[in-house]
């Protein structure tokens, strides 16, 4: 165990959140198709070869296609689909009389990106220097102040990056920066410092 010659201030803990990035996909839900024997409508994901259930209402202005179970059957390119009743099959090409063949169509599917955030510690803190008050203007005439400081911290276990949220004094802040710092009395030992952007 390692003696770290460090203050706190007595400040309260800081908490710590990390950011990752979080693929999501979305549809324009401009073609559904409804199942006559359950009255549900679904979407067709061509990138996945799935058929989704619809929550809540149909969008206005899309096209619904009526499925008969059994009977219809939906095209695209080399696959065949079919609804059983209960759930939409993948088929050989359909040889019996009696089917309506359908070529399925799919919504524009986009995926991007969110960041996201999850707790990660908390971890004991003190001021580095003074605050410093300034402006910026993130959208064209809206001016908006935040606060910019540095604190410095000696916890191990807690790796603070860019982006990072931090909680101090129920304010919150994003990690603009982070920096560290190695010494020697007399075994190694490691500062960090991080500078912060509050966030209104």
């Amino acid at each position: 165990m390692k003696m770290k010659f460090k203050s706190t201030q007595l400040n309260k803990k800081a908490l710590l959140y990390r950011r990752f990035t979080n693929i999501t996909q979305s549809q324009n839900l401009n073609i559904v198709y409804q199942t006559s024997s359950t009255g549900q409508c679904w979407t067709f994901d061509y990138i996945n070869g799935v058929f989704t259930l619809l929550q809540g209402t149909v969008p206005t202005g899309a096209t619904i296609t009526q499925v008969a179970d059994y009977s219809t059957v939906l095209q695209y390119k080399d696959t065949y689909y079919r609804f059983n009743g209960s759930e939409w099959q993948s088929i050989t090409e359909p040889t019996e009389e009696g089917i309506t063949l359908l070529s399925a169509s799919f919504n524009n599917i986009a995926k991007y990106q969110t960041n996201k955030y999850y707790y990660a510690g908390s971890f004991d803190w003190c001021l580095r220097g003074s605050v410093t008050g300034a402006t910026a203007q993130y959208i064209k005439g809206n001016i908006v102040p935040f606060d910019t400081l540095s604190i410095k911290y000696f916890t191990d276990n807690i790796k603070i990056c860019p982006d990072d949220l931090i909680v101090i004094g129920g304010k919150l802040f994003a990690v603009e920066s982070t920096e560290m710092t190695e010494k020697h009395q007399p075994k190694r030992y490691n500062i960090y410092f991080a500078t912060l952007n509050s966030i209104l």
